[in-house]
């Protein structure tokens, strides 16, 4: 089992983040108009997070060997989409759910709302899906989500839940209120989402980044087990 435990994070995750948001928000945008899914459903959470990391994704690992990052010395390549967008599925439809209960709650400044509604909702969402990734992968190998090296493979066993559910929920209740901007608009939604859903992002990982780096918080952690089993290594080959 290897322990990563890093003390700052990368800059890269700002643009990383700004770009699943300027891919997710639109489609949350525009879905309604093509179905008869309601805007920021349970059911459209799953949909925009299921299309939406299978699209980052696929970007990001055509990139991921420039940006050197590196496991045991050896620079990360790939990591599994399929996997990915499964739990993703599960985490955006939760945030939605939640938000939809979190909305009830009266408040007279709007952003005020949304930040608590960001908060409450993705620290919920990210708690609950992380509680049932530990639960399952324990003997589901399938379902894992794997990380490629050029010359290993990873999966990822454990999550420092609490850290990072704290650090999603902040990361979103500074991004939801620029986000939802795109709902005040009556033309050119789905451009003004692309630009809500970029700016958002980009604020919202700029903030978490920066108070993990030169402020003190907790740290995050990820146990990853490499896999040397041929046959289990063969079953990760197509994620």
């Amino acid at each position: 089992m290897i322990r990563l435990t890093p003390e700052k994070l990368s800059f890269h995750f700002i643009w990383i983040f700004g770009l699943l948001e300027m891919i997710t928000v639109p489609l949350v945008a525009w879905f309604p108009d093509l179905t008869s899914i309601g805007v920021k459903s349970p059911l459209e959470g799953a949909m925009v997070g299921f299309i939406g990391i299978i699209i980052l994704f696929r970007i990001l690992n055509s990139i991921l060997p420039r940006l050197r990052l590196k496991i045991e010395g050896q620079t990360v390549t790939r990591i599994s989409i399929l996997p990915s967008a499964v739990w993703n599925t599960l985490f955006l439809a939760l945030i939605f759910a939640i938000q939809k209960l979190v909305c009830l709650i009266p408040f007279r400044s709007w952003i005020l709302q949304e930040m608590l509604t960001g908060f409450v909702s993705t620290f919920g969402a990210v708690f609950i899906t992380l509680f049932i990734y530990h639960e399952m992968c324990k003997n589901v190998l399938l379902i894992r989500i794997s990380i490629k090296t050029s010359g290993s493979r990873y999966t990822i066993k454990i999550f420092s839940i609490l850290t990072l559910a704290i650090m999603a929920g902040v990361y979103e209740a500074i991004a939801l209120p620029v986000i939802l901007i795109w709902q005040k608009v009556t033309a050119d939604v789905v451009l003004v989402a692309v630009l809500t859903g970029f700016t958002g992002g980009v604020l919202g990982c700029c903030v978490v980044v920066f108070y993990y780096n030169y402020i003190r918080f907790p740290r995050l952690f990820l146990n990853l087990e490499k896999m040397e089993n041929e046959k289990d290594i063969a079953i990760l080959q197509n994620q």
